[in-house]
């Protein structure tokens, strides 16, 4: 699969290179590094509020913000320290394969929204339609900076439209077999594939069949380990692992 990811990335930056549409970083190699290290730092800043959200949501009701949300709090602090470190990480990944700011800039505050949505998810195994809205728009972000890149509509409405055909075939299997896929997964793996659909409608597909077998392998270990056949694991975690790996070698 990986193989294959590869080989896909390279044909797309054939196709990119061809198309002239990539705006550079910078003209230099300082410049280039100091945009990306703006954006890591950015993202990393963002992380210490979002901590706090993810840490302030509850089992069930509305989600609400914190009192002190600016220092990262009700986050323990070591989970403060794990959040921001992968989150950096993660827009380290991103700036480092993309030379392209806005495009870099918009994924890397897809991966911020992520990283909240997916500790939600392993805390209280919820994903919050209103948090995952945020992911929705630095989806929609991501597509239509490719588009005016392009100076075509083309990639966004292949897009929007294979986004919409996986989250219905989702629903389906989610009504099918309760309990194995929530509305929230659907939910957020329908902005895993917008916001990278706008390479290729395959790769919008890649990226959440990536996340759906990182999420058999933690199942299974998972069941191995406890003995246990009925076991619920959070799959946004997975999901967004899966968005991430695809990013990185194959959309950019």
């Amino acid at each position: 699969m990986f193989l294959a990811l590869a080989e896909w990335r390279e044909s797309r930056s054939d196709r990119v290179d061809a198309a002239g549409t990539s705006e550079s970083v910078a003209g230099t190699p300082v410049t280039a590094v100091a945009t990306a290290g703006t954006l890591v730092i950015a993202a990393a800043l963002t992380s210490v509020p979002g901590a706090a959200i993810a840490y302030a949501v509850p089992p069930r009701g509305p989600v609400a913000v914190p009192s002190r949300w600016w220092s990262g709090a009700p986050a323990p602090l070591p989970a403060r320290a794990a959040i921001v470190a992968t989150t950096a990480a993660s827009a380290g990944l991103l700036a480092a394969a993309t030379d392209r700011v806005a495009m870099g800039a918009a994924l890397i505050a897809t991966a911020t929204v992520y990283a909240v949505l997916a500790v939600s998810d392993l805390r209280v195994r919820r994903l919050p339609h209103r948090l995952t809205a945020a992911a929705w728009m630095t989806a929609v972000l991501a597509t239509l900076t490719e588009a005016t890149a392009r100076g075509e509509l083309a990639p966004a409405a292949e897009a929007f439209t294979t986004t919409i055909g996986v989250v219905v075939l989702l629903l389906g299997i989610a009504f099918a077999l309760p309990g194995q896929l929530g509305l929230g997964d659907v939910n957020l793996a329908g902005t895993v594939v917008l916001s990278l659909a706008w390479s290729g409608w395959t790769t919008g597909l890649i990226a959440v069949l990536v996340g759906l077998v990182l999420q058999a392998v933690v199942a299974a270990v998972a069941v191995v380990a406890s003995a246990e056949s009925n076991i619920r694991l959070p799959c946004g975690p997975s999901l967004v692992a899966g968005w991430l790996i695809t990013a990185v070698v194959v959309a950019l």
